[in-house]
């Protein structure tokens, strides 16, 4: 399991934590939706399990050989000048060491997705839709055990919605961790769903 233990986390110029004390354990064949204001702590609290963050005290525990897949907000993850095509490969072979899993991950989900709408295109020229398929393309193709998904249904049109859905609930019945946080009403009464709501 993912265990958080006392943590507490502060940013240098802010008088208070975003999290103080927090104990909480995650559990794998879940989806946890974490949901609150903007400010509130969910890009936080994701970037902790990550090791973007760093806790100012406690602990987090992952499981040992356990990757990562992580579809951040931040659009500035991946190379503005270089094409779809050539990001992606270029995080593929960083992680998996080929372009087997990508190449298998585009073409079963072109149609969903419409990959050959801008794979060829820079990156600093796709729409904010695109990017974020970008994202789901480098996080899914990846051979990892835990996702982290940062707001990942946003600017998407209603089939890649559908898609997205399928890709995590497949995730969550392969055994996966899955942490997403949204303020939308995806996964919001399954029986594999725990909410947690976050406030400062």
């Amino acid at each position: 399991m993912i265990r958080f233990t006392n943590v507490s986390k502060r940013f240098k110029n802010q008088p208070n934590n975003i999290f103080e004390n927090l104990s909480f354990n995650f559990e794998p064949k879940l989806v946890y939706v974490l949901r609150g204001a903007n400010g509130s702590g969910k890009t936080t609290l994701i970037k902790l399990i990550s090791s973007l963050l760093k806790v100012n005290s406690g602990s987090i525990e992952v499981p040992e050989k356990c990757k990562i897949s992580y579809v951040s907000s931040n659009e500035r993850s991946f190379f503005g000048r270089m094409t779809g095509h050539q990001n992606l490969e270029f995080f593929s072979k960083l992680d998996n060491g080929s372009n087997k899993k990508l190449d298998e991950f585009i073409a079963e989900y072109n149609e969903a997705f419409r990959f050959n709408e801008f794979l060829n295109k820079k990156f600093i020229h796709m729409s904010s839709g695109q990017k974020k398929k970008m994202a789901i393309a480098r996080a899914f193709s990846k051979k990892s055990s835990i996702l982290l998904l940062d707001e990942p249904f946003n600017f998407l049109d209603e089939s890649s919605r559908q898609a997205l859905n399928m890709l995590i609930k497949n995730s969550v019945k392969s055994g996966k961790y899955v942490i997403l946080a949204t303020n939308n009403h995806e996964f919001h009464s399954h029986d594999f769903v725990r909410n947690i709501v976050i406030r400062r």
